[in-house]
Order: structure tokens, then sequence, then C-alpha cells
């Protein structure tokens, strides 16, 4: 049997790195896990313009935060290690010359007012080039208690530095792909719409929080699947999600139109409608994660308050003030007698305008229509087209 061979402490970082790197607050960690490595008081990464030095952002650890913020926002303009810094080789690690008994260095602002009140007594680091002009840059400090650097320190950080340039594009990308998933579900939550989202397996990818609110109601979520209690409504439900993942095999088109409607009943009281339609997104860069095939399914409960304002559906799709007042009804999950009552209109006049706002939209059924007025006024996404 071949005994394992033990990892080496710097191989050990180096995979923390990539691991880290995943995570919001990833690079953080990086620096302190630097520190521990080079047994030094506090570890700095920055992007840094290397020709004005100024500093685009930076994870600090060992480090106060109001020393940090005081560097990025003054000191680093009076720090002498970085002109040397940036004098030497990309990618050479460095160790600053400017330490504690320098007498040229101890008359600096840089020294007397950010590193003696810290205790600081030596600085060393590299740095990459990222672009043209912004470089990846770390730097290591240590207090006058635990002295001088190590020789080895220098050969780790130069060993490190494309391992961290790495790294933190892979952050980069991590925390853009995060922000973009949270905003978007900020968007889908602030719609005030009930929305979930499933993709081909059937499990929820996303279920905004005004439909964790009618969970309980008629619907819940046992793992990862959304389930219907009603054993009929629960067949009708999942026909129309094989039927609406059957349409985006059908049609390659990025446009969407179809879907369908299930009335879902609650014990005593007026059942939900939900609206199921199936849903393409690809090349579009805020919607992140969600990219891809799913259904999304849209839930009205006609005992809340619509929130569709007749005079948005008015401008954003271009209906007469008759037709945006019918087509609000539609959205509600109204049918032609009850549009009738509400809006004191015939039940011929309420048809007449449902069929001009179906010819406006090229849509054939209230279900395409509820799902293209929805698109079109609410955060979220637009569905594909089929015939």
């Amino acid at each position: 049997m071949q005994k394992k061979t033990a990892q080496k402490p710097l191989d050990t970082l180096i995979d923390q790195c990539y691991d880290l790197a995943c995570t919001l607050d990833g690079m953080t960690e990086v620096t302190h896990q630097i520190a521990r490595h080079t047994n030094s008081s506090s570890c700095t990464l920055m992007l840094q313009n290397a020709h004005t030095y100024e500093l685009e952002s930076g994870w600090f650890w060992g480090m106060d935060l109001g020393w940090a913020l005081a560097y990025r926002d003054r000191y680093y303009q009076h720090d002498p290690t970085v002109v040397e810094h940036f004098g030497i080789p990309e990618g050479k690690a460095y160790a600053s010359d400017f330490h504690c008994d320098n007498p040229e260095f101890k008359k600096s602002i840089f020294f007397q007012e950010w590193c003696q009140p810290q205790g600081l007594g030596y600085f060393a680091g590299a740095y990459l080039m990222l672009d043209e002009s912004m470089a990846l840059r770390i730097a290591i400090q240590g207090t006058l208690e635990r002295g001088q650097y190590q020789p080895e320190t220098l050969a780790d950080i130069q060993m490190l530095m494309p391992h961290l340039e790495r790294a933190t594009r892979i952050n980069k990308s991590f925390v853009d792909m995060e922000s973009r998933a949270k905003a978007m579900q900020s968007s889908l939550d602030r719609s005030g719409n009930a929305l979930i989202l499933l993709n081909r397996q059937q499990e929820i990818i996303h279920c905004n929080e005004a439909a964790m609110g009618l969970m309980q109601d008629g619907i819940e979520q046992r793992q990862s699947k959304l389930l219907v209690k009603d054993p009929d409504a629960r067949q009708l439900l999942d026909g129309a999600i094989l039927a609406s993942f059957a349409m985006l095999d059908m049609s390659r088109s990025e446009v969407l139109q179809g879907g369908f409607h299930v009335s879902l009943p609650r014990r005593e009281r007026t059942p939900l409608t939900a609206y199921v339609t199936p849903v393409r997104v690809t090349g579009t860069p805020e919607y992140g994660p969600f990219q891809g095939e799913m259904v999304r399914i849209q839930f009205v409960d006609p005992e809340q308050k619509f929130e569709l304002d007749a005079r948005q559906l008015e401008q954003v799709l271009g209906l007469t003030q008759a037709e945006a007042r019918v087509a609000a009804c539609l959205c509600h999950g109204d049918a032609v007698p009850q549009i009738s009552d509400q809006l004191g209109i015939s039940q011929f006049t309420v048809r007449d305008h449902i069929k001009s706002i179906y010819r406006k939209l090229d849509v054939n059924r209230q279900s395409e229509f509820v799902a293209r007025a929805y698109s079109a006024l609410r955060p979220g996404f637009s569905t594909a087209n089929t015939s």
C-alpha cells in the first residue's frame, strides 16, 4: 500500500485560495490565511492602478478597518513602498528597505501617521498586472515585535502570485453572479406577484416572498418540489408544466408567448389561479444564474387587492383607456360576466375589448395575455414564442 504524501503548507494555502474565491467574503479570508502562513501581523490584497497607485478595491486582514480606510483614502499617495514595489519586475516578490531604522522612511508621513501608530516594522509583497493599468498587489506587514520577514516568505509570495491573480478573477465572477442573482431575486420579490420558477426536473429554483405567503393555502413546497393538495388540480398543474416544457422543445425562439391556467381549490376560500408559461432565457447578463429553460408559475389570489395599474397597461401595451381597464380585470383572473359587473358595461362590449386586446398583442387566450402583461410590467422573464 502506497503511503500518502502529506501536502505541503504552501500547496494547502493555494488550494484554500481557490476554494475561498468562490465565496462572497472569501478573499478577506485568503488574506488571513496568507498572514498566518507568513507569520505576519496583517496582509492586504489590493486592486491598484499601476500608474497613479490609486486603490480600486482591497481586502484586509489583521488591520483595523479605520486604518484600512485611511490607507485607501489618503496614505497610498504617501507610501514609498508602493513606488519601490512597482519599480521591480512584475510577479517578483520584494521586501521593503524602508524598515524602522531607515532615517528617510522615519520622516515620511506614511511612517509617522500610518505605520508608527500601528507598530509596523516591515513590508513585503509582489504584484501582477490584470490589464494595461490595473494591478493586483499583495502586501504583508509585520510588527516590530515579530521581527524581520523571513527569506522563505518572499519565495512563497512569488509562487502565490499567479494563483492569487486567478483566484481574484474567479472571485469577481462569483461576486458578479451572486450580485445579479440577488438583484434578480429582489426584483422578483418586489414585484408583489406570487411567482415560482421550475427547472427541467420540476424542482423549484426560485420561490419569491409572495409565493411563500401562499404556502399551506392549497399549495406547499416539499423539499424542492411543488405540491398541490387537491389531486385533480395537481394532475392539471402537472399536465400544464409538462406541456410548457414540450413547447420549449418544439421551438428554439427566445421570444415566448403561450401557456395555461389552472384553478387551485382552497378550503372555504376562492380558488387560486395558476398561470403556467414556458420560459427561455439566454445571453441576458442581468438574469445570471437563472439562464436556461424553465417553467414560470404565476399565482393570482382573487381575494387580494390587485396590483396591476390600468394606466400602466395602457401605456406599456399600447391599449386604449377602456381596453386597459378590461385588461387589468383579465390579469386579475376575472371572466367576462365579472368584468361586465365590475365595469358597468355589457358583456358584448367586454368581449369586443378583449378581441381588440388579443389582436394588438397577438395572443389567443387569457393565460397568454396575462403572461405577456406580467412580462411587460414586472421585473422577470419574458415568455417564449410558440404557435
